[in-house]
């Protein structure tokens, strides 16, 4: 992110003040010093930016949460309403920012006392374009894409309280790459990181299976290799020679199979022969066959009766 403008009015030890981040000396310095006696508000504009973000600041969070009666307010200690400046009835912070995904906002707090001098909760919004989100809203919205970073996250990073700069050093790795993920926008290697370790280990356990497979397989001496194509060689000879056989053999079995099929012909034929054989032998057939001898030898007298009876239907 990137600071703009920062507007304070009547928060703890200052009255107003104005910070505009792109007007000289600051625009053309890439580091710069806040410096001021005890008590002149140094804290105040770092406690000032993250009220306008976070609705807390790094001090009121480390404070007791017990209640404290402060005047006629009974509020906890951590409660933001306490920076209020002592006799003011309002305060707020306005931050003009442009946040890490490239958007410009403008995020505003603000406490006030109502007309019975009561504090009213604090009011936090956060505005960009036709766009307003107020106080859980406005929070979230920084801390998932205007910042990238919750609060603690911002504190162990960007807004560092006194005395609390060994708290990021002393983090977990982990916590710390995530930060700095965050800061640098190079969250994607990770997950970069994280799918080339991935496929490493499919590779390795696809290699580990194939060294199985293959652990069983020795290579041969040029000796054994050489062997193994002679007795290859005896082999190929071998199979043309059965080859050969085999279709003698067949041969054999198709004439077989012919002989067979002659026989079974030659039975049935020779069945059919006794059984005309056994016909012509029977009384039947001789009786017939004398009756059919017996009309070739009247043929002749039977075409004569025949010629006869014809003439004497034409005579009549």
């Amino acid at each position: 992110m990137k600071l703009i403008k920062l507007k304070i009015e009547n928060i703890a030890s200052i009255e107003t003040a104005e910070i505009d981040f792109d007007c000289e000396p600051l625009a053309g310095s890439s580091v710069f010093l806040i410096t001021g006696d005890t008590g002149a508000g140094k804290s105040t504009i770092l406690d000032s930016i993250c009220l306008t973000l976070y609705n807390t600041t790094p001090r009121l969070n480390m404070a007791s949460g017990t209640k404290s009666n402060f005047g006629t307010d009974n509020i906890t200690a951590r409660n933001t309403s306490n920076l209020l400046r002592h006799g003011a009835k309002q305060a707020s912070a306005i931050l003009n920012f442009i946040g890490s995904d490239g958007v410009e906002y403008e995020a505003v707090w603000q406490v006030k006392r109502n007309r019975n001098y009561k504090l009213t909760s604090p009011e936090q919004t956060l505005s960009w374009g036709d766009v307003t989100l107020k106080n859980a809203d406005a929070v979230k919205k920084i801390t998932e894409e205007a910042v990238g970073l919750d609060f603690d996250q911002f504190c162990r990073t960007t807004m560092l309280a006194q005395g609390q700069f060994t708290q990021f050093l002393k983090s977990k790795d982990d916590d710390k790459s995530e930060i700095l993920e965050k800061l640098t926008g190079t969250g994607i290697y990770s997950e970069i990181g994280k799918k080339i370790e991935e496929i490493k280990k499919e590779k390795e356990a696809e290699y580990a299976a194939q060294k199985s497979v293959t652990a069983g397989i020795v290579l041969l001496k040029q000796e054994e290799i050489e062997g193994l194509k002679e007795r290859l060689s005896v082999a190929a000879e071998k199979k043309k020679s059965l080859d050969n056989e085999a279709l003698r053999l067949d041969g054999c079995i198709r004439w077989m199979e012919g002989k067979v099929r002659i026989e079974k012909e030659l039975s049935t034929a020779e069945q059919s022969v006794k059984a005309c054989d056994e016909i012509i032998n029977s009384d039947m057939f001789k009786e017939e066959s004398k009756l059919i001898s017996e009309m070739d030898r009247t043929e002749s007298a039977r075409n004569n009766i025949r010629t006869l009876k014809d003439a004497e239907r034409k005579i009549k």
